[in-house]
């Protein structure tokens, strides 16, 4: 339970760090980041390529995956909440590996209908990497099927 709170915590802290805003605007401009990405095409990738460009060389990986929309598949695993996010956690298709799903407001209604088993394939705005940890959030797409 504390590193999910530490990992919630973490991934609210890299949202909203790297801007000139202050912290009261640290959601707008998440929300416009996100905004701007879902206007760029995203790139077809998958779990497994993003975890193992990150272990091998994240400065590489963080300049390649941060700032790139990403489309990728996955079986889900589980779906949660917490403070009014919405959670999926999908297993890569090749390595078995898991990896959690960040959604942003609208996006985390879509999660409702998602359930364990499902072939599910994601739209998020990028990836963010922090104290050794993979951060997937914001994403605002989502296909079953």
């Amino acid at each position: 339970m504390m590193r999910m709170i530490f990992a919630l915590g973490a991934v609210c802290l890299l949202l909203s760090c790297g801007s000139d805003n202050s912290s009261s605007d640290g959601a707008k401009y998440v929300a416009k980041e996100a905004e701007s990405a879902k206007n760029t095409p995203p790139t077809a990738t998958s779990i497994d390529e993003i975890l193992d460009a990150y272990e091998a060389n994240q400065i590489g990986a963080a300049k390649k995956y941060a700032d790139t929309p990403i489309r990728l598949s996955g079986k889900a695993l589980r779906v949660r909440e917490a403070l009014g996010t919405g959670f999926l956690i999908l297993r890569a298709k090749k390595s078995g590996r898991e990896q959690e799903f960040g959604f942003s407001e609208g996006g985390t209604a879509l999660l409702a209908d998602v359930s364990p088993g499902d072939t599910v394939t994601v739209t998020c705005p990028g990836v963010a990497e922090g104290l050794g940890m993979i951060f997937i959030a914001g994403c605002y797409g989502l296909e079953i099927g």
